[in-house]
């Protein structure tokens, strides 16, 4: 009569010892790697005392209002696309850059992604961006 024979089955072993190894390798990385400052902040010109005593605007300062129902230059309904002509056209005669302002106000619920794209296109005008200001205010 045959015997049958047990097969050797081989025992898998996971190595503990190197996944140790290769995790505290990738903390380490990760921890070096990591920067722990703060990210910048964006620089917005604050208007001077004198300045902020007024709650009116000189009417000859463009204003671009960003809201939740788009986006308005001087009152009038414009899309991102066309604010760097329309303001271009608008400051188009003021040369020295002091006289180069444009007031910026926001709806409490817009998206801050959306106002610093607003801050881009003014800045890319050789605009600045004289007075930031919330509607919740």
């Amino acid at each position: 009569m045959a015997r049958i024979r047990p097969r050797n089955r081989l025992a898998i072993e996971i190595p503990i010892a190197a996944m140790a190894d290769v995790a505290f390798l990738l903390i380490v990385f990760f921890i070096i790697t990591t920067s722990f400052q703060r990210p910048g902040r964006l620089p917005v010109e604050l208007p001077a005392e004198k300045q902020a005593e007024s709650d009116q605007p000189p009417s000859n300062i463009p204003t671009v209002r960003v809201g939740t129902r788009g986006l308005f230059l001087n009152g009038a309904s414009t899309e991102i696309w066309q604010l760097a002509p329309d303001l271009a056209v608008l400051l188009a005669d003021k040369t020295r850059p002091q006289d180069r302002l444009v007031l910026l106000s926001a709806d409490g619920p817009v998206e801050m992604e959306r106002i610093v794209e607003v801050m881009d296109v003014i800045r890319a005008c050789d605009a600045a961006v004289a007075y930031l200001k919330s509607e919740d205010e």
